[in-house]
């Protein structure tokens, strides 16, 4: 089977993978939400009567697990312009579920009509008066849970669909040269203009986003009040899911308030390129100008990213952008205060095998600034979109000592990442315990919220019998399943340690996990093909994005790690040439 062919048939089996998700939540909107959403809407204009209980019952089912899901009934009879009509629809939901104490206090009131023959109110569609219920309001709770529901099967199901239909689909510039590519996709380098803060404008799109994420959420948090305050066992508690709708937009919020700050304060900031544009091959420097001014003893960090984005489109046709690193670099500049702004220059060496800036289209590649500070109240982060070509120019910009600190910076990072030990002919280094832990904490956590979440599902009743078999598969299966992998990947990282040894002859490997001994490898030295570096992963915080990288060889058709988590690609090269330097790889 040839690799086309392997790839038609993988993508193929995604697809049919998600379909049954995908169906499944556009059935159950349909077929379930839908006809109780539009009887609602039809009721509030129905009209008034009174009628008589016949009889009435709560009917109730006990799961294996332990929990017990209720369902009022009752039939009734009334009057509408001397026609006698008999119905036995309670409220606008229909089945089982244990959302709330609704069942219960709707069958107490229902036994006490019936056994002091009280009349009860019924509300009937003047147009068809056979069509009537006895409540006519929305269970706001139980609403919002088979809203997530069938939101989250659909979702499921049309990413799954749409990446095996993605993946299915030939790439039309697969034939092409990307260097071709590249060097046909440039940009215009005549504007000289100062560069303003790429995100000047972003906060007011995070303002429309928070406002219209709190429009439908706090309303419906707040209507489904009654059902919270219901809550009596430890079944009922899933209707506090609802809660975490308001909690996301009061985030939102946050975030749309910091945003305005930081235009207030630095909106009118701007960047002057020195040279320009940028060069990759020679140096990126220049100065900003801040238009606020920093207290005197604040330190900057500047940091010069190269990064690639690829537009993608889901299966709703709606776009997606994503960003990774190429190559980033970082220093260390202390502003300098004039008047009230104060002034920040900067200055890198870029390797000449980067590319130049591209004009945004589905991939391209583009250059970033981002410049930092703690600061007290809001700390200070700008980012600016700065043009990079092809070349070797230098800037006029002057930093005495710059390259004598960067390097002794470097060797000290280098140093404390490998934990480098000379002993005669032999070189020692190793990746200890405790690696990337924020990034393993913060998976960690992720991976647990997943898992107990569909843990928790699959030994609850929740809601109706027809969606609690495949709620709790798609909770155990896919939320579980991705759950614990998250939370393994989080874990295995600080947990683990790789020691090497590198003599004359042979390159010795072994991995420790909490202190026991995984594998133990010896390679000779001359069936290495290959020594590179890898990214391994990243992590991301705010608007800092930080890949990790791992020193790998190749031998044999094989590879294997020999030193990991080196922050980022400049101290990666920096490794690969002190070892090549030091040892015998190649």
């Amino acid at each position: 089977m040839g690799l086309t062919e392997g790839k038609g048939k993988r993508s193929l089996m995604l697809t049919l993978f998600g379909l049954p998700f995908f169906c499944f939540g556009i059935g159950f909107g349909y077929f379930k939400l839908w006809p109780e959403l539009s009887i609602w809407m039809s009721a509030a204009s129905w009209q008034q009567t009174e009628g008589q209980l016949v009889s009435t019952r709560l009917d109730s089912s006990r799961s294996s697990e332990g929990s017990t899901t209720y369902e009022v009934k009752a039939r009734y009879r009334y009057q509408v312009d001397g026609r006698e009509f008999e119905s036995a629809r309670v409220g606008i939901h229909t089945g089982k579920d244990n959302i709330g104490r609704y069942h219960q206090t709707w069958s107490r009131q229902l036994s006490q009509s019936h056994q002091n023959r009280l009349p009860v109110t019924v509300w009937y569609d003047p147009r068809q008066p056979s069509r009537s219920l006895l409540d006519r309001d929305l269970r706001w709770g139980l609403m919002a849970m088979q809203l997530a529901f069938a939101g989250v099967f659909s979702l499921v199901g049309a990413v799954l669909m749409g990446a095996g239909l993605r993946r299915g689909k030939s790439d039309p510039d697969a034939g092409t040269d990307p260097v071709a590519a590249d060097s046909v996709s440039t940009l215009d380098f005549s504007d000289r203009s100062p560069i303003a803060p790429s995100a000047a404008m972003g906060h007011w799109g995070m303002w429309f986003f928070a406002v219209v994420w709190n429009a439908i959420s706090f309303p419906a948090a707040l209507a489904g009040w009654d059902e919270i305050r219901s809550i009596r066992s430890a079944e009922d508690y899933l209707v506090l899911l609802i809660l975490l709708f308001p909690l996301v937009g009061l985030f939102l919020i946050w975030q749309a308030i910091k945003g305005s700050i930081l235009h207030v304060r630095y909106g009118q900031s701007c960047l002057v390129m020195d040279p320009n544009p940028g060069q990759a091959g020679g140096q990126v420097g220049g100065e900003i100008t801040l238009s606020k001014a920093l207290p005197l003893d604040a330190q900057c960090e500047v940091r010069l990213e190269c990064l690639h984005s690829r537009e993608t489109r889901n299966a709703k046709g709606e776009r997606r952008t994503s960003t990774s690193v190429l190559w980033q670099d970082m220093m260390m500049a202390p502003g300098r205060r004039e008047a009230d702004q104060t002034k920040i220059q900067f200055l890198f060496d870029v390797p000449g095998d980067l590319p130049a800036s591209q004009p945004q289209s589905k991939d391209w590649k583009h250059w970033k600034v981002h410049v930092a500070a703690d600061i007290p109240g809001l700390d200070l982060a700008l980012d600016f979109a700065v043009p990079v070509a092809q070349g070797e120019r230098h800037s006029l910009i002057r930093m005495p000592g710059r390259e004598r600190r960067q390097q002794l910076q470097r060797t000290q990072e280098l140093a404390q990442v490998l934990n480098i030990e000379q002993k005669g002919d032999t070189l020692y280094l190793n990746s200890e315990y405790g690696r990337e832990r924020t990034g393993s904490i913060l998976a960690f956590l992720f991976g647990s919220i997943f898992l107990a979440a569909g843990i928790g599902i699959g030994f609850a009743q929740v809601g109706p019998a027809l969606i609690a078999i495949p709620m709790k598969l798609l909770f155990c299966t896919v939320f579980g399943g991705v759950g614990l992998l998250i939370m393994l990947i989080g874990l295995l990282t600080p947990t683990t340690r790789l020691d090497t040894a590198i003599d004359r002859h042979h390159v010795h490997v072994r991995r420790l996990f909490l202190g026991r001994e995984v594998y133990r490898r010896s390679i000779p030295l001359d069936s290495i093909t290959r020594f590179d570096a890898h990214k391994n992963s990243s992590t991301s915080s705010g608007s800092r994005t930080r890949n990790w990288f791992q020193l790998r060889i190749h031998h044999d058709g094989r590879r294997q790690p020999i030193a990991e988590s080196i922050p980022g690609r400049v101290l990666a090269d920096e490794a690969l040439a002190f070892l090549r330097t030091h040892t015998g790889l190649p």
